[in-house]
């Protein structure tokens, strides 16, 4: 799929929903797409510099699109796109280029943080996450091999998993204090728990296996 652009067309890399309009993106372009009175769609180009690297590069929250760029991370309010953080666009200068294509972005709504998946220093896989406070800017790093992220009922499922795979048993997390067994299959081969993105860490240390996370 592709879309025309100034300097000729390009490949969609992401779709995003937001408020009553949608965005579509390229790597180097972002068009708004609404509907005219009569019901047909408009897309109209907001930006010919910026885009987002990958079809899960893209979070929506509080009706703000965040998107991970080759140039930084920025958040579009309906009107203008605009870098999230400096710190963290210099951070993204030391990614390699080559898997950017990877990043998975997600949102944790309880602490009010956008977070990014990302492949950081050797190695093909996403191997850190960076979590970002939407109010003051503030990031933390955390060393977790997420490989995808999705809202599903008001939660935040966040699969990740493990060089060592031995043990192929998923793992469901419930905020609520406990492990449960779902219809989708999902089981869980220990009692711990995770209910915040700091807490990732300590299961990281004690499991080895594909785990499916409700944060």
């Amino acid at each position: 799929r592709q879309i025309t652009t100034d300097d000729g067309s390009d490949y969609i890399t992401a779709m995003a929903v937001a408020a009553d309009y949608g965005l579509v993106f390229t790597k180097r372009s972002i068009h708004m797409l609404t509907m005219d009175r009569g019901g047909l769609p408009v897309l109209n180009p907001i930006s010919q510099t910026i885009g987002a690297c990958g079809d899960r590069a893209v979070a929506t929250f509080e009706g703000q699109t965040y998107f991970f760029s080759s140039q930084g991370v920025f958040v579009f309010d309906g009107a203008s796109p605009r870098p999230l953080s400096r710190e963290l666009n210099d951070m993204i200068k030391a990614l390699p280029r080559a898997y950017l294509k990877d990043v998975v972005a997600f949102v944790n709504p309880d602490e009010r943080r956008v977070l990014f998946s990302v492949v950081s220093g050797p190695g093909s896989s996403n191997n850190e996450v960076w979590a970002v406070h939407v109010d003051t800017g503030a990031i933390s790093k955390i060393g977790a091999p997420v490989y995808d992220a999705v809202r599903y009922k008001d939660e935040t499922l966040v699969a990740f998993s493990y060089p060592d795979t031995k043990k192929s048993t998923p793992l469901l997390v419930d905020g609520s204090g406990e492990t449960t067994r779902r219809s989708t299959g999902l089981t869980s081969s220990t009692s711990r728990l995770v209910t915040t993105l700091s807490a990732l860490s300590g299961l990281l240390t004690g499991l080895g296996s594909r785990l499916a996370l409700r944060l």
